[in-house]
């Protein structure tokens, strides 16, 4: 669905013109009111590094309307995710949350009970720190004892990855979390998120 997203303007008393860009395409994600304007997604909405392969906007609309993220008014598929967001979002998919802020703070108590899942992101957040946590936020959700079937061969990239993700990176690509060429220590963009965010909900019954 094509729309237009307002962007702020001004008045130039001096040269007695307004002076701005008022407004700009936008492509919303889906009919939901949850589902914020989506701006450059890129070649098909990939992200960058294409882990996720899969148009972004519709994952983003299965997504919010799930869990409605309080602060994210535009998606952006390649802003990158920081280790704050992306901790306040599976603090939030852990308990089964309808409503999440990505940019709150975690009380001491959240984030003792993020470790003992073994789910809190570290401060040096990329691809293959978070594509784990994922994986094993999957297996809690989904109630699965998760053994890897895909061949490190057939992964582009995964020579690339810590000896110690490379397992839950296999299982990654059998439950379709990443395609393509993996990237693993580039930055995991709102558009890799989703994707994955996605086949998780779907596949733990949301």
């Amino acid at each position: 669905v094509q729309g237009w997203q307002d962007m702020n303007g001004s008045f130039s008393f001096a040269e007695n013109n307004l002076r701005a860009q008022v407004s700009r395409p936008g492509t919303f994600s889906g009919v939901n009111r949850h589902a914020p304007p989506t701006v450059d997604p890129g070649a098909g909405g990939t992200g960058q590094g294409n882990v996720a392969a899969a148009p972004t906007n519709p994952a983003l609309a299965r997504v919010t309307s799930r869990l409605t993220i309080t602060d994210l008014h535009v998606f952006d598929a390649h802003q990158t995710v920081t280790t704050g967001m992306f901790n306040n979002i599976i603090h939030a998919v852990s308990h089964r949350n309808t409503t999440a802020t990505m940019g709150g703070n975690l009380t001491s108590a959240q984030i003792q009970a993020l470790q003992r899942s073994n789910l809190l992101a570290p401060g040096n957040l990329n691809r293959e720190t978070a594509i784990d946590i994922l994986v094993r936020l999957y297996g809690l959700q989904t109630n699965q004892r998760l053994t890897p079937m895909t061949p490190e061969a057939s992964i582009p990239g995964i020579t690339a990855a810590s000896p110690e993700f490379r397992r839950n990176i296999r299982i990654a690509a059998d439950i379709g979390f990443i395609s393509g060429s993996l990237n693993p220590q580039g930055n995991l963009t709102m558009g890799d998120l989703m994707h994955m965010l996605d086949i998780l909900m779907t596949d733990a019954g949301w």
